[in-house]
């Protein structure tokens, strides 16, 4: 008889084992899939920022790169008011 209870009490462990099992599993599988989906996003976003690196880069060769120095005045022949000057410069 006390085979029986004991049987019945390992019977109704079993069952709660299996049905925690059965919970971790779900919540497995939905951690699984917030994790791929994180996944994807980081990759999305580091995208991003590689575009927004070159970008800024560009901007900055723009701004501070050597074709932003050359003009077409000669800053030498031009007098204060923004004319010409007529007069030979000394070498």
């Amino acid at each position: 008889m006390d085979t029986i209870i004991v049987t019945l009490g390992l019977q109704e462990r079993i069952e709660l084992l299996e049905a925690r099992l059965t919970e971790q599993g779900a919540l497995i599988a939905k951690q699984t899939a917030l994790i791929n989906e994180q996944a994807a996003l980081i990759i999305k976003l580091e995208a991003l920022v590689k575009h927004y690196e070159d970008q800024l880069l560009m901007l900055k060769r723009r701004q501070f790169g050597a074709s932003s120095e050359k003009t077409e005045i000669d800053y030498r022949q031009v007098t204060l008011w923004g004319e010409p000057d007529d007069t030979p410069i000394p070498e």
